[in-house]
């Protein structure tokens, strides 16, 4: 299934609220003394995705629920509609929300900047399948071979960390 980054945010908002043993009218009374005209049916309406949430009230969100904004997006388990010719892939989405990993959107491509070394190469290896979106970002950033964008000389797992490596 695939999300909207406002479906992502009334989950993570229910969940994040219910975590930390809130009430709806709890969050609702915390907003206002935040300066937000919010009551119990606005967070219910939040939560049911009814209701959009401005940014001033995302920072808000995050300050209330101790949550950092890119965890109140994070898609989960779920691709992510970002409104591109094709979804944001679950693994993408959450390097984005949870890392200093950065996307970024130039003449109609999507790419993406900051990507660690090693996960930048495990995500090498799950796009094995064909992920095209996958590697059409990290192409930009690795420098992906030709045999590589087509899936040629791939292994058929992860790569393993050298043991002399860590000593």
């Amino acid at each position: 299934m695939v999300k909207t980054a406002a479906q992502a945010l009334a989950v993570n908002i229910r969940t994040r609220r219910a975590l930390l043993g809130l009430s709806q009218v709890d969050l609702a009374d915390a907003m206002r003394s935040l300066g937000h005209r919010w009551n119990r049916a606005t967070v219910a309406n939040v939560e049911s995705n009814v209701r959009l949430v401005s940014t001033d009230e995302l920072v808000s969100l995050a300050l209330v629920l101790d949550a950092l904004v890119g965890e109140l997006l994070d898609p989960g388990d779920e691709d992510l509609d970002y409104g591109g010719p094709e979804p944001l892939r679950a693994v993408l989405g959450q390097l984005w929300t949870r890392s200093g990993v950065r996307l970024r959107w130039r003449s109609g491509h999507l790419g993406m900047e900051g990507i660690p070394e090693g996960i930048a190469e495990y995500l090498k290896w799950r796009n094995h399948k064909g992920r095209k979106l996958i590697d059409a970002i990290l192409e930009p950033v690795l420098g992906a071979e030709e045999g590589d964008r087509q899936g040629e000389g791939r292994d058929a797992s992860p790569p393993t960390p050298d043991p002399e490596e860590g000593s």
